[in-house]
């Protein structure tokens, strides 16, 4: 399942540069959440031929990911905004200076990797 979600999000960001037909299988295998018998019955061509355009696909989305990275650099950036939400809202219901301030020095060094990033 951690692979379907990986391959959905990679999708996202790099399925315009996928062929129509692949585009088009990938995006009812991993978002639509077909089987390869109900892809090729959809799109009348062979399982195997629907097998044969994922894995070509799969392979371009990954490279790609290998090369440019922005999907694991976006889910970085998204952890680290719930991190710093979280943060917040605790030093929200802090009463003491110096938990507070704690709080505020862990926020700036998650700003701080991030902008390493």
């Amino acid at each position: 399942m951690r692979d379907k979600l990986k391959m959905s999000l990679l999708l996202d960001f790099y399925g315009g540069l996928l062929t129509e037909k692949q585009r088009d299988i990938s995006e009812l295998y991993y978002n639509g959440d077909y089987s390869l018998s109900e892809i090729a019955d959809d799109l009348r061509i062979s399982r195997q031929g629907v097998r044969d355009s994922l894995v070509r696909a799969e392979a371009i989305l990954t490279e790609l990911e290998e090369k440019i990275g922005f999907a694991g650099k976006y889910s970085e950036i998204a952890n680290n905004n719930k991190l710093i939400k979280n943060t917040v809202l605790n030093a929200l219901e802090m009463q003491n200076a110096d938990d507070i301030k704690a709080s505020l020095r862990k926020i700036l060094a998650i700003i701080d990797d991030e902008s390493n990033v």
